[in-house]
């Protein structure tokens, strides 16, 4: 209103000089205060806006930096735009700017903004609608203060590492996987099975020379299908591994050491099955790339369920046709403070066996990131802890910040065939 008050006394005026004077200029020239004005006001204020945004190519890992771009379409109107895209606060901005101006013209406007953010870990991260404050130009309307677009969302995968190679022995394996039906498709190990007839389509390397000889006829040697081996994964998400930051906490290094055991095992063909103890959270047993898919899903989504009152034994209880079907090597994921509850555990599960359960244990250290003398305290309660568990299962402490997963995975692997 302030700015048509302009107008019209500016007008006014020169309409007033030119009556005095006589010029046909100067009454010409008066109205062009409200032609501006008129053009302005049939222009009105920016609308017609959109905006959709974009990342670079993934997947994206923990630590990624991920390149945003956020595309900008006016359509009509005349006046200043401001943006803001808002960040979730585990996002860290490391290039670019989250915040943009630009000025609408007559014409349609198209405009591309880009920043970069660095994802600390993995998950799902949600960027709300995008913030816009119009004003029209010379502030002719309203303007106005609304959000645009749809929800964007960063979708970041645990971080996998394919263990490096490790060259083994062909001797017998210290951590004996169990054997369960028979699979023609897992391609052959080297654990020797048994001496059998020659049959057609057998190959000719597989001939054991010496005991055709003695047994007059053509013998051969069969060893394990690996795709008749089956791994079940126990990861902890309850209070004890709530130790450190958002960031960089035992659950954080357990999904990641899981989630690189799991694409090996599945790489050779074995089954391999999740559970989440906590959350209560199962994935059956089988092979191939989609259990590997199911199971980084399911990894990625897993958060600390502090309150939840389920033991390792509830959790092999809920599993218990699982283990007696597949007989299977288990691996346990945890931060370990009280052993009893996990000798417990292990001594249920025997009946399930003959003799000694696979399992391995990996109890997580995370205690160095601090400094003190309580860490060496813990340290020493830990080395209690892994003693105690030693007569039931294969103990591995992991300091997680003087060991990384890829030196984790080629010791289990040397262990595991």
């Amino acid at each position: 209103m302030r700015l048509v008050r302009s107008a019209i006394y500016t007008s006014g005026l020169l309409a007033l000089a030119a009556a005095l004077s006589g010029s046909v200029e100067i009454a010409y020239l008066s109205l062009f205060p409200l032609l501006t004005l008129a053009i302005f006001m049939m222009a009105g204020e920016p609308g017609g806006i959109s905006v959709s945004r974009s990342a670079g190519k993934g997947p994206y890992r923990p630590g990624d930096t991920v390149e945003i771009t956020v595309k900008l379409e006016i359509e009509k109107g005349m006046g200043f735009v401001l943006l803001r895209q808002p960040l979730p606060p585990e996002l860290e901005l490391v290039g670019g700017t989250n915040v943009w101006s630009v000025f609408k013209g007559p014409r349609k406007l198209e405009k591309e903004f880009k920043m970069a953010v660095r994802v600390p870990r993995r998950g799902k991260y949600v960027l709300p609608k995008v913030e816009v404050y119009s004003e029209p130009l010379f502030k002719v309307g309203a303007g106005g203060h609304f959000a645009v677009g749809d929800e964007f969302v960063l979708t970041v995968l645990p971080l996998i590492k394919p263990p490096r190679r490790v060259r083994t022995t062909n001797t017998r394996s210290s951590i004996p996987i169990p054997l369960t039906s028979f699979s023609l498709t897992g391609p052959a190990s080297t654990d020797f099975k048994e001496i059998r007839e020659y049959r057609p389509g057998d190959p000719v390397k597989s001939i054991n020379w010496k005991a055709s000889a003695r047994k007059g006829e053509l013998l051969v040697n069969e060893y394990e299908r690996e795709g008749k081996k089956t791994v079940m994964f126990y990861v902890d998400a309850r209070r004890e591994m709530a130790v450190g930051s958002f960031i960089e906490n035992p659950l954080e290094y357990a999904i990641s050491l899981v989630s690189s055991l799991a694409y090996y095992f599945l790489r050779r063909g074995y089954n391999v099955g999740l559970y989440v103890i906590g959350p209560g959270e199962l994935i059956m047993p089988t092979a191939g790339n989609r259990q590997l898919y199911a199971m980084v899903k399911k990894l990625m989504e897993v958060e600390l369920a502090a309150g939840s009152g389920e033991s390792i034994k509830d959790a092999f209880n809920k599993t218990e046709r699982i283990l007696m079907q597949y007989s299977p090597l288990i691996v346990l994921v945890s931060n370990f403070l009280y052993p009893e509850e996990t000798k417990m555990a292990l001594r249920s599960i025997m009946k399930y066996y003959r003799g000694r359960p696979p399992v391995i244990v990996f109890d997580l250290f995370p205690y160095s990131m601090f400094e003190g003398r309580e860490v060496e305290l813990v340290r020493l309660r830990k080395k209690a802890v892994e003693n105690e568990l030693r007569g039931l299962a294969h103990v591995f402490m992991w300091d997680v910040k003087r060991s990384d997963v890829t030196s984790i995975l080629a010791r289990t692997i040397r262990m595991v065939r």
